[in-house]
């Protein structure tokens, strides 16, 4: 077999010759649309990691007394007379001020509504709480007629006119 070997061949270098000055020169440009996303998004990231890492606190107040708002449950003002605990506290729309913690009575009362009575518990804390109370009126309308017209209408020995009337009667209690 005979061998046949090529022989080595030399490289050379080429000679480099630049294009030109036509290279651009790049600028860092952001888009107002990307620049409030990127925003939003930062905001968000901070407002969320607030989120998650907030502590509680929680303060307590000396004395821990606390205030009671009531009004009037009715659409037009009502001059309510208010008991808490048996004791005159006041005419709605009233704050009843310093109540300690704990169940309290309370009574509303007004001419021709029956009383409201219900157990208020005062958190204290100096918290003003709010309650409202709703009056049922004790009162109706009756429509009375005779034949012959013309008699004399007495309710509880007072004369409230001739018939045909339309009276009030008020509940007893």
């Amino acid at each position: 077999m005979t061998e046949h070997r090529q022989q080595p061949q030399t490289i050379e270098p080429a000679t480099f010759v630049p294009l030109g000055e036509t290279v651009a020169s790049r600028r860092f440009t952001v888009k107002p649309l990307t620049g409030i996303i990127a925003a939003a998004l930062l905001v968000s990231g901070l407002v969320l990691g607030f989120l998650f890492t907030a502590k509680s606190v929680v303060v307590q107040v000396s004395p821990a007394s606390a205030d009671l708002s009531i009004s009037g449950g009715i659409t037009f003002k009502l001059a309510a007379e208010v008991l808490v605990n048996g004791e005159h506290a006041g005419t709605t729309p009233l704050t009843v001020r310093d109540l300690p913690p704990g169940d309290h009575q309370l009574v509303v009362q007004a001419p021709r509504y029956s009383p409201a009575k219900d157990t208020v518990t005062i958190v204290g804390l100096d918290r003003t709480q709010s309650l409202a109370v709703t009056l049922a009126q004790a009162w109706g309308q009756v429509q009375l007629s005779s034949k012959p017209s013309g008699a004399e209408v007495i309710i509880e020995g007072e004369s409230r006119g001739r018939t045909p009337l339309i009276t009030e009667l008020l509940a007893k209690g």
